[in-house]
């Protein structure tokens, strides 16, 4: 196992006090402030790793969570741990978004466009033409 996949592992299995790296499907046995530390975990990890396999392994593990579940906790979640004024975790989230569903992404525009980031606002240009074309 690559170092930053046991990173990863040993972190969710800590706040899931399970082995969930292996059975993300047991989240949904979990108790909801541990589901909202998991996903916290997760989003930090897509949004703010600089190194491709901690962003790949969070993503994967995001979009293998039902997405109504999801929805439930990234709002608020979002809103606290990824800072829509920096080009890339603004980039990441909306790429992320892209992924798990459309109202998520219109959701993560709309955060972004409060931006004065010049970089932000490119990065919505793009994200807009690919949603509303």
């Amino acid at each position: 196992m690559h170092p930053y996949e046991l990173q990863i592992s040993e972190e969710m299995n800590g706040i899931a006090g399970k082995d969930i790296y292996n059975n993300i499907s047991d989240i949904y046995s979990l108790d909801s402030d541990k589901i909202e530390a998991l996903i916290k975990l997760l989003l930090e990890y897509a949004c703010w790793a600089t190194n491709h396999l901690l962003i790949t392994i969070s993503r994967n593990f995001l979009t293998a969570i039902d997405s109504k579940l999801l929805l439930n906790y990234v709002y608020d979640l979002a809103s606290v741990c990824i800072d829509f004024n920096d080009e890339w975790e603004s980039r990441r989230f909306m790429e992320l978004s892209k992924i798990i569903s459309d109202e998520m992404l219109n959701w993560a525009i709309t955060q972004a466009k409060c931006s004065n980031n010049a970089e932000v606002i490119e990065a919505i240009r793009d994200y807009e033409n690919e949603f509303y074309n």
